[in-house]
């Protein structure tokens, strides 16, 4: 994804900026209270500037968060064949995705088993990026898209799944939106980051509703 690296440097720049510091005496050792009424003396003083940068760099980063296309930067470029990281895209219904109950759910989940043809049934160049979703909208399908898990030094994740995305489909219309990251991996990364970020709204062609639906 081509935003990808602009969201990272977004997180750490506001994390730093936020005042994410942890600072000692240099010595190894535990702060004096002299030396920490110094520090705060020097935070107070910086205070009013750090403010200042970081309300920069969060609205420049706003206006270029506010360009990004979900939909393409998921699957504009995406080649199933050559991919390292290959998608798994499973079709659930909106209840279903919401309730944990098993025995409560109503229908089991459908995985895409042609990912490549799928993409290009649902050609994203044709989506309408919109602002904001029509009020009251009742969601209908969640398309959940994964791709494998990178192992660890520590653990083995062979056969597991992390969920980058995912695609609603609303009820009775033609309007979708894709939410990025929200998977669990993600949750620490994703209180970062203001939530607008990483969601795209679209009305889409009528036949491209259906083909979804379908």
């Amino acid at each position: 994804m081509k935003k990808f690296g602009l969201v990272i440097i977004g997180a750490v720049t506001a994390a730093i900026l936020g005042g994410c510091v942890v600072a000692n005496n240099g010595k190894g050792g535990t702060l004096t209270e002299e030396e920490k009424n110094e520090i705060d003396e020097n935070l107070d003083e910086d205070k009013g500037i750090l403010d200042s940068v970081f309300d920069e760099v969060k609205a420049s980063l706003d206006e270029d968060m506010e360009e990004v296309n979900w939909a393409e930067e998921l699957f504009e470029d995406y080649d199933h064949e050559k991919s390292e990281k290959p998608l798994k895209i499973t079709k659930i219904k909106a209840e279903d995705a919401e309730n944990t109950d098993v025995e409560e759910q109503t229908t089991d989940s459908e995985e895409i088993v042609d990912v490549a043809g799928f993409i290009d049934g649902i050609r994203v160049k044709e989506w309408a990026k919109i602002g904001n979703l029509p009020v009251n909208l009742e969601p209908e399908y969640i398309f959940l898209v994964e791709q494998p898990a990178t192992d660890t030094v520590i653990q083995d994740n062979s056969g597991k799944f992390t969920e980058i995305a995912r695609i609603t489909l609303y009820k009775d219309s033609d309007y979708a939106d894709i939410k990025v990251l929200g998977g669990l991996e993600y949750e620490e990364f994703m209180k970062m980051m203001p939530e607008d970020w990483f969601v795209s709204s679209y009305e889409l062609p009528e036949d491209i509703s259906a083909y979804l639906r379908g």
